[in-house]
């Protein structure tokens, strides 16, 4: 179509795009021409929802100031020489499915593993080498179904092997030998210092959590260390008690200092963070990104947590979710609309209500196409679209343009999708058996042309597969059913049943709303709505309550519902 997007850009005030123009002119200051964004995590066993945050946002970062004519990455690291701090009580398998961490498996690990570097970790599943390996593997197979790593260059790097191969030698020497400034630093945000900020890994356990400097030999690169014990996450991990000599390759500095590391060696620009960082480590960071590795601390993008259905995300309270389990209900661009909200503001995920984000996707993308039509027709332009009257006429703002374009990394479709609606689409999937008779009875309810196309189908059939999966799962109790052999309806209730089928056969079209109409006409002419629907809903599907009778019948077909009500009487 012809709009101009990147004009679009240039005039939208989309949180991301005012980031990435923030980025620009810091970078263009330096006399730099690459943008870096920088996001993290740690590799714990399941990347939820929330742990996403960084890396989607630093997506969106990044592919604004491309938007704005300035080359971007997103650099990220798992933090995969840091200790193991305990185990979840949950993991993810090789499929990304969240499962529970086998009670004696999880205690063996727990023994053998607490405050060991976790790339040295095996993989509980066995299918990979270590426990980084495995769980970065499900992570990044969840960036790939997103669609983020081919829309952007997007650069993973291992801590654990650029300490190894002598990467950060540098900045580790200058750690290790400017401990009195470590220390100085440290005193003005905490009362307990160490005297070296250092951790090496024990090469008797494999511990790092444990260990304790003793002594730096600068011209040997190397310290000698204790492998005493640690309070890791309210418990203290006990060491095997070697001491001996490590080459500085083999350990980690604080973590306070490894991401002014980062920042130094990766020469990044903006970073996203949760907001916890803000009033905490994004005060000490800095000091030593400045005053020890001389270079500034990027700009920080702050956002809020995330809470599903009103609580923090915990694997111990079974509320944990991460983009495998998303993706199950809802389409990638949907899933990365959620992420598009403003990062702080606060957003609870309601799972029962999921159809909302998705009905407020739908409505989007149609407001997004007939503004595109009417760009191209010449009824509106692009630096017209944020002005009082456009959005009075229903057009899209630069802001939910430039959020659609996102979402859909650029490739916008000739012609708007084809949406089926979600709770509809939720029935329809409950009661098909395959891509064969999903097509069959979406055309019968007029929600599918005849001449639809292959790859349309593929969309659509995808959606009623995802609705379904989330009604059946999660939706509320109405929209969760299963059509078994009817219960008998009796005395005046079965004359309204007979009322009902004389008036559904004499239907000339067989329409939700024709239908649904017919059949609360009689109900309500005979009887108390409120007490002969749960009797309906009982005989029919075994519970109280179901989707509205004219979106059931509809879905069901005229023959499949006569028969139905037959039995019922």
């Amino acid at each position: 179509m012809g709009v101009d997007w990147q004009k679009l850009f240039q005039i939208t005030p989309f949180w991301a795009v005012e980031a990435a123009r923030k980025g620009i002119e810091r970078a263009r200051s330096k006399g730099k021409k690459l943008l870096t964004v920088k996001c993290a995590n740690t590799p714990t066993g399941v990347l939820h929802i929330g742990n996403a945050n960084d890396l989607i946002r630093s997506y969106f970062i990044a592919k604004s100031a491309e938007m704005l004519g300035f080359r971007a990455r997103v650099v990220f690291t798992p933090d995969d020489r840091d200790p193991a701090r305990g185990f979840p009580p949950v993991i993810c398998d090789m499929k990304g499915d969240i499962v529970e961490f086998p009670q004696d498996l999880r205690k063996e690990f727990e023994e053998k593993y607490n405050g060991v570097c976790v790339a040295l970790i095996p993989d509980p599943f066995k299918c990979h080498t270590t426990w980084v390996e495995h769980f970065l593997s499900v992570y990044l197979a969840e960036l790939d179904a997103l669609g983020i790593r081919e829309a952007i260059k997007f650069e993973v790097y291992s801590p654990h092997l650029l300490y190894f191969h002598g990467e950060w030698d540098k900045y580790v020497e200058k750690v290790l030998k400017e401990k009195e400034k470590v220390k100085e630093i440290y005193r003005g945000f905490k009362q307990h210092v160490r005297e070296f900020a250092f951790s090496p890994i024990c090469e008797k356990c494999g511990r790092i959590g444990t260990t304790r400097v003793l002594e730096y030999d600068e011209k040997g690169k190397r310290v000698k260390y204790v492998c005493g014990g640690r309070h890791l996450k309210k418990r203290t991990v006990e060491g095997c008690g070697y001491e001996g000599w490590t080459s500085i390759r083999n350990g980690k500095v604080d973590w306070y200092i490894e991401w002014a590391l980062d920042w130094a060696y990766f020469d990044v620009d903006i970073e996203p963070f949760g907001k916890d960082h803000l009033g905490s480590s994004f005060r000490i960071s800095p000091r030593f990104a400045r005053e020890l590795f001389g270079v500034q601390e990027p700009i920080p993008v702050p956002y809020e947590f995330f809470t599903v259905d009103g609580k923090k995300m915990s694997g111990s309270r079974g509320n944990l979710y991460n983009i495998t389990e998303f993706l199950k209900m809802l389409e990638p661009e949907i899933i990365l609309y959620f992420y598009t909200k403003r990062p702080m503001t606060q957003r609870d995920i309601s799972l029962r209500n999921l159809n909302l984000l998705v009905d407020e996707w739908d409505a989007l993308e149609a407001r997004v196409f007939s503004t595109l039509e009417a760009i191209e027709r010449g009824e509106i332009k692009e630096e017209e679209l944020d002005k009082k009257e456009a959005a009075e006429k229903g057009y899209a703002s630069s802001q939910e343009l430039v959020i659609y374009y996102l979402c859909m990394h650029g490739k916008i479709p000739e012609k708007k999708p084809l949406r089926i609606p979600y709770n509809f689409a939720g029935v329809v999937g409950q009661v098909s058996k395959g891509a064969r008779e999903i097509r069959k009875i979406l055309m019968r309810t007029g929600h599918l042309p005849e001449d639809v196309g292959e790859k349309e189908l593929e969309r659509v059939v995808g959606r009623v597969r995802r609705a379904a999966y989330w009604a059946r799962k999660y939706g509320p109790e109405f929209l969760r059913f299963e059509v078994k052999r009817p219960g008998k309806m009796k005395g005046k209730d079965r004359e309204i049943v007979r009322e009902i089928m004389g008036r559904l056969e004499r239907l000339e079209r067989w329409e939700i709303e024709e239908i649904q109409t017919a059949v609360h006409s009689v109900i309500s002419s005979r009887a108390d709505p409120r007490e002969f629907y749960p009797r309906i809903y009982t005989a029919l599907l075994g519970k109280r309550c179901g989707p509205k009778l004219g979106t059931l019948f509809s879905v069901l077909g005229r023959e499949k519902t006569l028969e139905l009500l037959k039995a019922m009487c």
